[in-house]
């Protein structure tokens, strides 16, 4: 059974990850770290999407403070769900703030 679509308005956060539907994309955003419990929600909501939902997905990572091995393995998984699903599927790399400490 597929979830039904996002409503523009109905943003839906979970962890360190929120979903919102926008226009024509689904955009995923991850804040704080990116481990093994982001990334399976990640990797969750990347399998609940499809074309027919928006027009792509975009993984926002600009919120990302770090990223363990596992965070990088849900990017991978996340990317061979979206090539067999017919999904585009887009990363967004934020700017972050590098100090000298």
């Amino acid at each position: 059974m597929r979830r039904r679509a996002l409503a523009a308005d109905e943003p839906v956060a979970a962890g360190g990850l929120s979903v919102q539907a926008q226009a024509d994309r689904l955009v995923l955003s991850v804040t704080g770290p990116l481990d093994a419990a982001t990334g399976g929600l990640l990797k969750d909501a990347v399998a609940a999407s499809g074309p027919a939902d928006s027009g792509y997905v975009v993984v926002d990572l600009g919120g990302v403070s770090a990223v363990t091995t596992e965070g990088l393995r849900a990017l991978v998984v996340c990317a061979g769900l979206a090539a067999r699903s017919a999904l585009e599927l887009r990363f967004r790399f934020g700017h972050t703030k590098v100090s000298d400490a």
